[in-house]
């Protein structure tokens, strides 16, 4: 579990790496996909947009 939500932590992404916002969920959380193709939810204050 971690300290903002009561779901358990499936994965992790370093600083630096670039994921794909699938939605929004609300401002608070983010549905995103990493390149291995996990998909979750990530804590929005964690993530910073950017073109490519």
């Amino acid at each position: 579990m971690n300290k903002f939500s009561d779901q358990p932590i499936v994965g992790k992404a370093a600083h630096g790496d670039v994921i794909t916002l699938v939605s929004k969920y609300n401002d608070q959380w983010w549905f995103v996909l990493d390149k291995d193709g996990e998909e979750g939810y990530s804590y929005a204050q964690y993530l910073e947009p950017v073109n490519e």
